[in-house]
Order: C-alpha cells, then sequence, then structure tokens
C-alpha cells in the first residue's frame, strides 16, 4: 500500500511525491496519508482506516502470536465498520482469519489503485460526511455482498464481486449525479 499514497500524491498534488518525500525527509505511511487526505485523494475515513493498519502493522511487526494478531484484526474491522453506514451492521467472525484482513487490504489496494489512475475522481466530502466516498461504499458494498453470499474463502468470487462493484462505482462516477449513488443518508 505505500507505493499506492505518493502514486496518489503525484496524481492529485500540485507537488510531485519526490518533492515531498525530500521536504519532509521520507514521511511515514501515515504522514503520507495525511497529505493524501488533504489533497482529496482519500477520504477521512480512508485515512483512519490507514492509520488502524499502519498500528497493526506497527504492532504486529515485533511480536507474531496469532491470538493477539487476531484480536488486531477484530480493531481494524471496528474502525472500518465505523467509518460506513453500510458496513456497520456486519458482524466479525473470528474463525476466518487471517481473511478479513487480508480482503480489507486488498480492496483499499485495488480502489487506491483505481483513484491514482483517475485525477479527477477527486474525493469530495464535509469533514463528518466521509460515507459519501464512492471508495468507501465500493469497501463496503463489497464485503456486505462477500459475507451474504459466503465467498469469504473463495478468492475468485471475492475477485469477481470486488471487480464488479469497483466498475460499477467507476461508472457511477461518470455521471452527473444530484442524490448519491446509493441513496439518500
Amino acid at each position: 500500500m505505500t507505493g499506492l499514497i505518493p502514486d496518489l500524491i503525484d496524481t492529485f498534488g500540485a507537488l510531485t511525491y519526490k518533492r515531498v518525500d525530500e521536504t519532509f525527509d521520507h514521511p511515514t505511511l501515515f504522514q503520507k496519508a495525511v497529505f493524501a487526505c488533504s489533497l482529496g485523494a482519500i477520504s477521512q475515513g480512508e485515512l483512519a482506516c490507514i492509520k488502524e493498519i499502519n498500528a497493526l502493522r506497527n504492532r504486529a511487526a515485533h511480536r507474531l502470536d496469532p491470538d493477539v494478531v487476531q484480536a488486531d484484526e477484530a480493531k481494524v474491522v471496528a474502525v472500518f465498520k465505523g467509518q460506513t453506514k453500510l458496513f456497520a451492521g456486519l458482524d466479525y467472525d473470528p474463525s476466518g482469519f487471517p481473511k478479513t484482513l487480508i480482503f480489507l487490504l486488498l480492496t483499499l489496494f485495488h480502489l487506491f489503485t483505481l483513484r491514482s489512475n483517475r485525477p479527477g475522481a477527486k474525493i469530495s466530502y464535509t469533514p463528518d460526511e466521509n460515507v459519501e466516498a464512492v471508495g468507501a461504499v465500493t469497501l463496503t458494498t463489497t464485503i456486505i455482498k462477500v459475507v451474504k453470499s459466503n465467498a469469504e474463502d473463495d478468492d475468485d468470487k471475492i475477485v469477481a464481486i470486488l471487480t464488479s462493484e469497483t466498475d460499477a462505482a467507476k461508472r457511477i462516477q461518470d455521471v452527473p449525479q444530484s442524490v448519491p449513488p446509493w441513496g439518500k443518508t
């Protein structure tokens, strides 16, 4: 994921990521994500998710106890649940560890890659309305469909659902909307 944030900064920023990197002496992942959020490249909800994933990575780098890491996965899922209305109703199933965490990371990676290729897809939101980000909605609808179709252990189904939801989000972004594509909030 660390290569995607510089791509987003290059895409949305007035300065290149190389210039930012030199000026701030190699910023951390979270600092890069704050820059990307300030440019409108990622939402505040996505920033919160990156912060939690980064904290988990830092904690996990110093220990290898799978039980503790599984509890960390539940905390990451809780942060994701707190960032969107759609994901808020899902229950976390620890028996799937580490599939949920891997899926969240892959989904963010995929969405940020798509966004870095679409400089016109700048995130627009007010500070308390990060659910307006199409990326966050795509993430949550994908996860809901994977869980509802019991596809957590089927990588091909996960990829198919993610691709379908991402393609739908891209089509929605290309059509002017007076109401958010997921309905009234």
